[in-house]
């Protein structure tokens, strides 16, 4: 539950960031390739959270399976 809460908390600052530095720029590139990258972000943000994160598999940092 822990990994929802930080997750939506940093998606939120990245998309808040990025909201602030299209108010202030405004140029129509840059405004496209920012809502690109926030889709292609909150698309794979959801399907992450979807299956559960890295933590349904075990793939935390203390559970290496190299040896």
């Amino acid at each position: 539950m822990l990994d929802w809460i930080y997750a939506i908390v940093s998606m939120s600052a990245v998309i808040a960031f990025l909201g602030v530095v299209l108010v202030f720029v405004r140029e129509l590139d840059l405004i496209i390739v920012t809502l690109l990258v926030i889709a292609v972000g909150v698309l794979y943000f959801w399907q992450e959270l979807k299956a559960g994160g890295a933590h349904a598999n075990n793939a935390g940092p203390g559970n290496n399976s190299d040896g």
